[in-house]
């Protein structure tokens, strides 16, 4: 009952937020990243990267009362949470689940991890990484193989939708 709640208020605080539509494939797939991508719908609706920051911030407050656990809450289940959230709560598909290697960007080239983050998609067709497992640090990037942090990210695969 309490989470019915919650999820009514989100919707109606963000009735009104500006959305817009966005071509996915063409922004994530060839070229734009080139990234390998599946499209899960058919129409994508993004909104500004200020909105998104904003609901990035109030989400990664969520999660972190939610603490990564091996299996149960870690990145391919926090990648889903955030994807899913944001689709449920606020109408916005815009966010993909990234399927990437994560190397040490201070060692150049030592693999640490194969990992799930998100990228999501502005109103300006700008790309942006968003890792909660990171501290829910954000950028925005152009190229496959951004540095956030002391991590490198080589994005493989992207899930939208």
């Amino acid at each position: 009952m309490a989470t019915r709640i919650a999820m009514k208020k989100i919707k109606d605080c963000n009735a009104n937020i500006e959305r817009s539509k966005i071509y996915a494939l063409k922004v994530l797939g060839v070229g734009g990243l080139g990234l390998s991508i599946t499209e899960e719908d058919y129409e994508y609706t993004t909104t500004t990267e200020e909105n998104y920051r904003a609901i990035l911030d109030d989400l990664y407050g969520i999660m972190q009362d939610n603490p990564w656990t091996r299996e149960i809450a870690d990145c391919d289940n926090r990648a889903n949470f955030v994807s899913s959230w944001i689709s449920i709560n606020y109408g916005l598909n815009s966010v993909a689940r990234v399927y990437c290697e994560v190397y040490d960007a201070n060692t150049n080239g030592e693999l640490k991890y194969l990992h799930y983050c998100n990228l999501f998609i502005d109103s300006c067709s700008n790309v942006f990484l968003f890792d909660a497992d990171q501290g829910g640090m954000i950028q925005k990037i152009t190229t496959k193989t951004p540095v956030m942090g002391v991590n490198k990210y080589n994005l493989l695969n992207a899930r939208i939708g």
